[in-house]
């Protein structure tokens, strides 16, 4: 084989793992638009599920483009992925020990509704 070839041979290896990324990376902000999704048709109850449900049947294309779009956002707004759990590891998410303010921290009332 001559130098060409293996440049070619190599090019493909290069575009291969480049595109084996990106679906890797596509799946993954998928699967994570549709837990958050998952999340917010939970919140719904019992009809809420089954719409969800529903609509990855009869509505994929638009769920997925919706599930992708969510989790590129989600990531995007929270740096990335993380090895640690951003929401059991964080010092400012502890509730407060006085009623009052744990009422409102609870509920996510101001101050707390960031």
């Amino acid at each position: 084989m001559d130098g060409e070839s293996w440049f070619w041979i190599a090019a493909l290896i290069v575009i291969g793992l480049g595109l084996l990324w990106l679906a890797f990376t596509a799946l993954m902000l998928g699967l994570t638009g549709a837990v958050l999704i998952l999340g917010l048709a939970a919140a719904q109850g019992f009809v809420g599920i089954v719409a969800f449900i529903a609509a990855w049947i009869f509505l994929f294309p638009v769920m997925a483009v919706w599930a992708v779009g969510w989790g590129f956002i989600e990531a995007r707004k929270h740096g990335g992925s993380e090895p640690e759990n951003r929401w059991t590891t964080r010092t400012d998410r502890k509730p407060p020990t006085d009623p009052e303010e744990k009422y409102l921290w609870a509920n996510r009332l101001p101050p707390y509704d960031k």
